[in-house]
């Protein structure tokens, strides 16, 4: 009789008779410890601990009898494993389950195992991540088993923040399984363990829209009243809470998130998003496209937007949107308006707001221009008088015309149809070579010429890419600083001491850093400027405000020992949505041959350029080059390829000075012969800079 038909009459004793190794494995790598799991046979099971069987004994799944006996509730089996080795709770599956993640299932097993064997390191146990980024308490939640989430929201050991790919606060939000009561209930609980409202998961959203995105307004409410933001616009995605409850409302035919959101005090209403839309050009726009919206609740936004002059990406102002629609149904918000509407605005086709007027209306529509001008100026001239100045231009409707022609783009590059712009680590050193040369005169880096060449050594011997490799290093410039987390990052010993050095000569006005943020599978380019006449160190990211804001908590603590400069983190001069946001560069339609992930890079070079060239405070300097840019009608993302492309002009000249061949220009790693020239070359640079 073969084994397989012992274990089918379950005649135990006589397979271990016939068994060399009790433990060896009978079948698709299950040894019968495995069998008393599968089989749920508590009786071999005690069978099998009288003749020492290997309880931690593992099979193909990676699974002990304890993973087989939590994955299917066979809690006698469970409970007796776990009375002879608590240990084995440890063990994880070859998805990375431990048998925590399937104990969930009964809560009141869960609680008993727990309490009963507190001599094991649950803050381990509980945050154990499977490969499906779950958690065991991700996994209670998306089975909706409501005791066993409640006991574990109020575990001290529970890091919410462990499964960053799915935090148990948004999985409980979009789940399915609990009513809106529950979710309530379970979401004090995590308050009062200490969970953060204000939580922002992997793609910058916070848990305000993911309860918009379910329609659920007792749960906005319960949020607001906990102090979660309510005006919340993501970084990069720029998703908007108000917008998300607009578009939600008006599909669901109800507008209650909406208004109650609108109800909040601290709403901004400047927050542009990725676009550089307004709250009102979203409104309009919804309209205009696809003829849905609430008039009554698009004036009460537009009763609140300061500036109807606002342009978006595409040249269009709210008063372009207006006339485009039926202008007449926002008459009475264009007479009140408290800001002079400019009708001379052209947008990216070369239309003004007036275009859209039917001309046979044109007359009526002046008027009303005319009338604000009036209300908003001390002009005496009567209407009649007006009109005929705005239909001459000879009406000053447009302030900022000749304050933004004085505004330095630093960009008269030609347009290019694709790119050679490269962001390897050996780019920044010579992309700051580029800075060093053109403005040797007043800008710097602070760079330790004796403990250089081992450095350059280093960036040449690999392909180290600056936007894809996290890569962290005690040998690295001192004016690089990577970033990833406040437990993980480089930063030179030296930087402080080299700054003050700088200042102590009173040589030069300004002093760059890079700064690499790490992401999972990627590296985002950063620059750290200080300007020693306004005593200012600010931290520019292309993207805008909010990205990674825990890093200026870190740098603004980092620098306080240069006395006198006041940090300036990105929230603190940049709106959300800012240069690299705008460019969409990750839309496909958008994109060029040559492209790389991103030119952020390119960015951050550039708004040195422009910082250096014109004498204005960064957050002034920001508002008017976006305006400036649109104004002359600038693809953001053609705008920063072309520069780019002026650096890869310059990366070619700088490889043809060092005596590189032509044919290896390009190479993405350098023969020795090659790294040696290249490393002599800049060496001779600095050298001469410093």
């Amino acid at each position: 009789m073969s084994i397989l038909d012992l274990i089918n009459k379950k005649n135990w004793k006589s397979i271990i008779k016939n068994l060399k190794d009790i433990n060896e494995p009978i079948w698709n790598s299950n040894s019968l410890i495995h069998y008393a799991g599968l089989q749920n046979d508590f009786d071999l099971l005690e069978l099998l601990i009288k003749y020492d069987a290997k309880l931690h004994k593992i099979n193909g799944d990676g699974e002990t009898i304890l993973n087989i006996a939590a994955k299917n509730g066979y809690n006698k089996i469970l409970k007796k494993i776990i009375d002879q080795d608590p240990k084995l709770l440890y063990n994880k599956d070859n998805d990375m389950n431990t048998p925590l993640h399937y104990l969930i299932e009964d809560d009141i097993v869960l609680k008993e195992i727990i309490n009963n064997n507190k001599e094991l390191d649950w803050s381990n146990l509980l945050n154990q991540v499977n490969r499906f980024y779950q958690t065991p308490l991700n996994n209670s939640i998306k089975k909706g088993i409501f005791n066993s989430v409640k006991f574990l929201f109020n575990n001290k050991d529970i890091n919410f923040k462990k499964a960053m790919q799915d935090l148990p606060l948004f999985s409980l939000i979009d789940s399915q399984q609990f009513t809106s009561a529950q979710k309530i209930e379970l979401i004090n609980d995590y308050l009062k363990n200490d969970g953060d409202i204000n939580l922002i998961n992997l793609n910058g959203l916070n848990a305000l829209l993911s309860a918009i995105e379910q329609h659920d307004l007792d749960l906005v409410k319960y949020l607001i009243k906990n102090k979660i933001d309510a005006d919340y616009m993501s970084p990069v995605s720029t998703t908007h809470t108000l917008r998300l409850a607009y578009k939600y409302g008006i599909d669901n035919k109800d507008m209650k998130i909406f208004e109650y959101l609108l109800d909040n005090k601290k709403i901004d209403f400047t927050k542009k998003d990725r676009y550089n839309d307004t709250l009102g050009h979203y409104l309009l726009l919804f309209r205009s496209f696809l003829n849905k919206g609430d008039i009554d609740l698009e004036k009460k936004i537009l009763q609140k937007m300061e500036n109807f002059n606002h342009q978006n990406i595409d040249g269009n102002s709210i008063l372009h949107l207006i006339c485009s629609l039926n202008w007449k149904e926002y008459k009475d918000i264009l007479l009140k308006h408290e800001n002079i509407l400019n009708i001379y605005n052209r947008n990216y086709i070369g239309q003004k707001p007036l275009d859209y007027i039917n001309k046979k209306e044109h007359d009526q529509f002046l008027k009303i221009i005319a009338q604000n001008y009036k209300n908003n100026t001390n002009e005496k001239r009567d209407i009649e008088e007006i009109i005929k100045l705005i239909k001459q231009k000879k009406l000053p409707l447009d302030k900022l015309s000749d304050d933004l022609n004085k505004l330095n783009l630093m960009n008269d590059n030609k347009f290019i149809t694709f790119s050679k712009f490269s962001a390897s680590m050996l780019d920044v050193i010579i992309y700051s070579i580029y800075l060093l040369e053109k403005y040797k005169k007043i800008l710097t880096a602070p760079i330790e010429l004796n403990n250089f060449e081992k450095m350059v050594d280093l960036q040449l011997s690999s392909e180290i890419n600056v936007q894809s490799d996290p890569y962290y290093s005690s040998s690295i410039f001192h004016f690089i600083i990577f970033w990833e987390n406040k437990n993980k990052y480089y930063i030179s010993n030296k930087l402080i001491y080299l700054i003050k050095g700088i200042i102590k000569r009173k040589k030069y006005k300004f002093i760059f850093m890079y700064l690499s943020l790490g992401f999972e599978e990627s590296l985002h380019a950063n620059v750290i400027l200080m300007d020693l006449n306004r005593k200012t160190i600010e931290r520019f990211d292309p993207y805008g405000g909010k990205l990674n804001v825990n890093v200026d908590v870190f740098l603004k603590d980092y620098f306080k020992s240069i006395k006198g400069f006041t940090y300036l983190g990105t929230s603190d001069y940049m709106q959300n949505s800012a240069y690299q946001t705008l460019s969409n560069e990750h839309d496909i339609h958008r994109k060029k041959i040559g492209d790389i992930g991103g030119f952020c890079l390119a960015w951050c070079v550039w708004y040195i350029e422009l910082r250096i060239n014109n004498d204005l405070p960064p957050k002034t300097l920001v508002q008017k080059s976006i305006k400036k840019m649109i104004k002359e009608n600038k693809i953001f993302i053609n705008f920063i390829r072309n520069y780019a492309h002026n650096l890869a002009k310059y990366l070619k000249k700088f490889y043809l000075n060092a005596k590189i061949d032509k044919d290896n220009l390009y190479n993405r790693v350098h023969s020795p012969e090659d790294q040696d020239k290249i490393k002599n070359h800049i060496l001779k640079i600095f050298t001469s800079l410093n």
